[in-house]
């Protein structure tokens, strides 16, 4: 509903502060089901190796961190001719940032 808001009020089926109700709410019960996101999501088992999600932050290990950084060392923008070179400095900032915010999961 929220991501077709507009039509519902342009149709007359909802008033602005009507849709400004479903915004909130939907604000609301996203606060209340974070906490078991993670585990809502594994309990499909998608299975991470057929990259049906094709995601670095999507993956049951929670690491995502080092998994950005691999995919990005794979992108053919990063490196000249598509080596997959990291970037100067990249290490020397981003290694330390990863091993400081990886997942607690």
């Amino acid at each position: 509903m929220e991501a077709n808001i507009g039509d519902f009020v342009n149709d007359g089926y909802l008033s602005g502060e009507q849709a400004d109700l479903v915004s909130d709410g939907v604000v609301a019960l996203l606060g209340i089901v974070r906490p078991d996101a993670v585990a809502l999501v594994d309990s499909f088992d998608f299975d991470d190796e057929l990259e049906l999600h094709n995601s670095a932050i999507g993956a049951k290990d929670g690491d995502v961190y080092t998994r950005l950084y691999e995919w990005s060392n794979k992108d053919p923008l990063n490196g000249e001719a598509g080596d997959g070179a990291v970037v100067e400095g990249a290490e020397e900032m981003l290694l330390p940032f990863m091993r400081m915010n990886s997942s607690k999961l």
